[in-house]
């Protein structure tokens, strides 16, 4: 039993790294920032993301997004993105992403892991929730 536990332990450990990285900032202009807990950070090409940040962006600004899945969104002017859920398995290429849009224009094109199930990714809106099956869609909020 305690040889169990150390090895569950370990992995954690190893593969808690992992589970931070879950996107990267590919462009950013205009004032974009991201807020993870308290923190705000301004967004710059690079910057890594992980899951529950709040993707913000206010009047002109713009922020695009690639995830490790190979997902990729480009958020317009006005807008705010919660990324709620984000785990992958890069060997499986399954997983699950809620992304839950909550005002502006957000343009989404699936990953890997839209292409795993009918509700591995997830868009939700104020008024609705979809699934994203490696297709490329467009949600405005107002």
């Amino acid at each position: 039993m305690r040889r169990w536990l150390t090895a569950c332990l370990a992995t954690m450990l190893v593969m808690m790294p992992a589970w931070a990285n879950i996107g990267r900032v590919k462009n950013a202009m205009g004032g974009a920032r991201i807020e993870r807990g308290t923190q705000r950070i301004n967004a710059a090409p690079g910057i890594v993301l992980e899951q529950g940040d709040v993707l913000i962006t206010p009047a002109k600004a713009r922020l695009g997004i690639t995830f490790i899945d190979n997902a990729r969104i480009a958020i317009g002017p006005n807008s705010r993105v919660v990324i709620r859920s984000f785990v992958f398995d890069d060997t499986t290429h399954k997983g699950i992403f809620i992304a839950e849009v909550t005002k502006g224009q957000v343009a989404i094109v699936g990953g890997q892991i839209s292409k795993a199930g009918k509700t591995a990714m997830r868009v939700k809106t104020p008024r609705s929730t979809f699934a994203v099956r490696g297709a490329r869609i467009v949600v405005t909020v107002k």
